[in-house]
């Protein structure tokens, strides 16, 4: 089970930027605002249709204050979304709060960077909603999430640090310590990393903060650091988890996320 969770989620993540590109590709419009899929808030009860027409047929109900992904800004009265994770439609711009991914993030600074932040809230929120609406966390009631506390630059240094923390459902007490998300975590690391590697730096660093129960004092867990090397980049894009053999960090790799902290 947990393997098929990893290669959902992977897929999900890596592939999602082509896809999206595809469809775009097929657009009837040349001047159609393109989306990096971004999470967006459904202001009121709606639905997504088949076609861009509120005549065409309902695909899905959406309530109010639930997420959804948006892929395409389609036109003035639509945008394109995916629900399910693989199936998309159409939903009313009026009925979408779209400012609801980009309200800490724009913020001071280069474009790029408000452009990183956004982009890994994005990811984040979208690892954390397919692991709640897992089946693992409907029968055992816990899952890792992860949480954007900044992403900064300064001296050739590029760094992002993370909240790491347990969504744990009321009543439920976990009694093996033994992570089993021990790997899809470092993976989804990846993805962070390579991410990162769109803004041009010398360093590249993911500072993890261990939050507690109540989610107020937290802890640094784990601070990585990649140098950047031409010659390595070739080498680790090609392989899956080639890039630990050349991440620095204050734990010890094998020892990342082994142990559940709830």
């Amino acid at each position: 089970m947990f393997r098929k969770l990893l290669i959902f989620l992977l897929f999900f993540f890596c592939f999602s930027i082509s896809a999206i590109a595809g469809d775009n590709a097929s657009s009837k419009s040349d001047n159609v605002t393109k989306f990096i899929e971004t999470l967006a808030k459904v202001k009121v009860t709606t639905y997504v249709y088949k076609e861009p027409n509120i005549k065409s047929k309902k695909l899905r109900r959406l309530y109010r204050d639930s997420k959804i992904i948006v892929i395409q800004d389609y036109d003035d009265k639509w945008y394109k979304v995916k629900y399910n994770n693989v199936r998309t439609g159409f939903v009313l711009k009026k009925n979408i709060e779209m400012r609801y991914t980009l309200k800490k993030e724009v913020k001071r600074g280069p474009y790029q960077l408000k452009k990183l932040q956004i982009d890994l809230k994005s990811l984040i929120q979208r690892f954390n909603f397919n692991m709640t609406e897992s089946k693992f966390f409907l029968d055992m009631g816990y899952v890792p999430n992860f949480g954007l506390k900044s992403v900064k630059k300064f001296n050739g240094t590029l760094r992002v640090e993370l909240y790491y923390f347990w969504n744990i459902k009321k009543g439920v007490k976990i009694k093996k310590k033994e992570n089993p998300f021990q790997d899809l975590l470092k993976q989804f690391l990846e993805v962070v990393f390579f991410k990162m590697f769109m803004e041009q730096s010398k360093y590249y660093e993911i500072y993890i903060y261990d939050k507690n129960k109540k989610g107020k004092n937290t802890e640094l867990y784990a601070k990585l650091r990649y140098t950047d090397m031409d010659n390595r980049f070739f080498e680790i894009k090609n392989v899956d988890g080639k890039i630990w053999d050349y991440v620095e960090s204050n734990v010890s790799l094998n020892s990342l996320f082994a142990e559940i902290k709830s």
